[in-house]
């Protein structure tokens, strides 16, 4: 995470490094809440496996995005 905001904050002109720095900041504690927040859901109302089935969906679909 910190080397993915580096290249983000290092790629921005320097005019506007601190607002994209602070929005990359922000953006990532509220997935991070999100992300809390549904796999708890997820949990009360199933189970851990289901939740680990619904993980292993997800990242099978950003192989295409990351790659």
């Amino acid at each position: 995470m910190i080397s993915g905001t580096a290249a983000i904050v290092e790629a921005t002109p320097s005019n506007v490094r601190a607002k994209t720095q602070g929005t990359v900041d922000v953006l990532i504690a509220l997935s991070r809440a999100s992300g809390g927040a549904l796999s708890g859901m997820v949990v009360a109302q199933s189970s851990y496996h289901i939740l680990s089935l619904i993980g292993s969906v997800l990242s099978l679909f950003l192989i295409p995005v990351v790659v």
